[in-house]
């Protein structure tokens, strides 16, 4: 008999302050390795991993290429690549983003069921959008276990609401009770299960993203990132879209790149509005020092026309409050 030895764990938004309280309830001799996605800026350093080494027992490391998962240890995935397992091993990479996200925390959730089946534990946290759901999807497929942060209990409660919407959980706590319960289920034995079964072959087959981009029909959608043509996919439980390059976008992940596209293209509009009503100012300034009366009406018209548009623009966009998307650490 096996020991549930392998747990994953994905935040975003609120992450870096609930794993601390996380780590913090765990006892040094766990015999299990945590891997953890936070959602991060890709163009700083990180120190979640000091800030977990220093809120905890257990040592935390940036975890690199080719690193031997062993029991104690937590293992954080580096900004700006993906981190993955193969042969009780770490992988990093920069494959293509997952629902705008590098690392995704579905990378991390569907290579840990494929490799591990019923040993792995994942967990959702506090985040926004739904990353980590599909993942989440997978592991318990595989015969894993799902846990969730009360969405109570969460500074942003949409990763773990979406995570209960599509996921048949197994436990629903705050995370000061999260320690408690790894310990126990760490403890529990399962049985050995080859990971080479009939049952897990379609896992196996869609490790990779790209390799989904032909399985389902084609969409009226393109990337927002890469501007391909976008798949369906329902291969992780939730309906998802795949471009040949292999982004991966959730419905929702979808809906916010989309915007974020729009966004630039507004912006874009807002300076060059402005540009064009201070042009038409300038050379309204200059009708009247000159007393061409009969251009400046004009020239007023064409700066208020300009200065109108662009305040409509600016008041769209100042109203509309995107979610964070990740925290710095």
């Amino acid at each position: 008999m096996a020991q549930r030895d392998i747990v994953a764990i994905g935040s975003s938004y609120g992450g870096v302050q609930t794993l601390a309280a996380l780590v913090a309830g765990i006892p040094k001799d766990l015999p299990a390795s945590i891997l953890i996605v936070q959602h991060l800026p890709s163009e700083r350093k990180s120190y979640l991993s000091d800030i977990l080494s220093n809120a905890g027992s257990l040592p935390a490391i940036d975890a690199h290429e080719g690193a031997e998962i062993c029991p104690g240890m937590i293992f954080v995935a580096p900004a700006n690549n993906h981190l993955s397992v193969k042969s009780g091993r770490i992988q990093i990479d920069q494959g293509p983003r997952e629902n705008g996200f590098r690392p995704a925390i579905d990378v991390l959730f569907r290579s840990v069921a494929l490799e591990y089946g019923p040993r792995a534990i994942g967990i959702v946290l506090s985040g926004h959008l739904d990353d980590g759901t599909a993942g989440l999807f997978a592991i318990k497929r595989e015969g894993g276990l799902a846990v969730v942060q009360d969405p109570k209990d969460a500074l942003s409660s949409d990763m773990p609401l979406s995570a209960l919407e599509h996921v048949a959980v197994d436990h629903v706590v705050p995370v000061s009770e999260m320690g408690r319960l790894l310990v126990q289920l760490v403890r529990e034995h399962v049985p050995e299960v080859s990971m080479g079964t009939k049952e897990s072959q379609p896992l196996r087959e869609v490790t990779k993203p790209a390799e989904m981009a032909d399985r389902g029909p084609p969409s009226p959608f393109t990337c927002p990132e890469c501007g391909g043509s976008l798949w369906e996919s329902t291969g992780d439980g939730v309906l998802q879209f795949r471009c040949h390059v292999g982004h991966v976008y959730s419905e929702e992940s979808l809906v916010e790149q989309q915007w974020d596209s729009v966004e630039r293209a507004l912006w874009a509009a807002l300076r060059a509005l402005k540009e064009k009503a201070a042009v038409a100012l300038r050379i309204l300034r200059r009708a009247e020092q000159q007393g061409e009366t009969e251009a400046q009406g004009r020239l007023l018209e064409k700066y208020q026309e300009a200065d109108q548009q662009a305040e409509m623009i600016r008041e769209m966009l100042l109203n509309r409050r995107p979610k964070q998307r990740g925290l710095t650490a």
